[in-house]
């Protein structure tokens, strides 16, 4: 993960993401682990509850009184034991089906639930990905997500940047054939 973790009160960098806790029935990040940078480095919980703020480059909470100890938080301990992770999961329809590993996931800044997860078929990570709605999601196991029956036909073919590359090129190509035929006709 790598995000820095800043204080709302006085904007320090009170320590770094390690990992996700993931509340494998509810489908949510329940908070992260946080290796701290304090005189005595340690790693620490931080409840999803106590975050102000959320973003791809930084984890605003109030106060580094918002990280514990493990033993200050004992649910949020069994996760980090015992819990799920999310990336490299195999995906598996509950009629056995392998759908793929899980690459991605998006969740909403705001309560940490699970959104969509991404997918990409095989054994191998390379090539197409697909997007799956979490509303298909029965579990979050420690070895495998298990998806609903139909989970296998709700998936969306998410472009890649090969596709987006050659569809640029073919705009941009369009653009100048117009421009290249108004010219000629005036």
């Amino acid at each position: 993960m790598g995000l820095p973790v800043i204080t709302a009160r006085d904007g320090v960098i009170t320590g770094t993401v390690k990992e996700l806790l993931v509340e494998p029935y509810e489908r949510k990040i329940a908070g992260f682990v946080v290796v701290s940078r304090s005189l005595f480095p340690g790693t620490k919980l931080l409840p999803f509850s106590e975050i102000k703020a959320l973003s791809a480059k930084v984890v605003l909470i109030g106060s580094k009184d918002a990280l514990k100890k493990p033993e200050q938080l004992p649910e949020l301990s069994e996760l980090l034991k015992k819990g799920p992770r999310l990336f490299g999961q195999k995906v598996i329809v509950e009629d056995g089906s392998y759908l793929g590993q899980m690459v991605s996931f998006i969740l909403n800044p705001a309560t940490g639930e699970i959104t969509n997860i991404s997918i990409a078929p095989g054994f191998f990570r390379f090539g197409r990905i697909y997007r799956l709605d979490s509303s298909y999601i029965l579990t979050i196991g420690k070895d495998a997500v298990v998806v609903k029956r139909g989970g296998d036909t709700a998936l969306t073919l998410l472009p890649s940047k090969t596709t987006q590359t050659f569809s640029k090129i073919k705009e941009n190509l369009a653009g100048w054939g117009k421009a290249f035929f108004k010219k000629r006709d005036d």
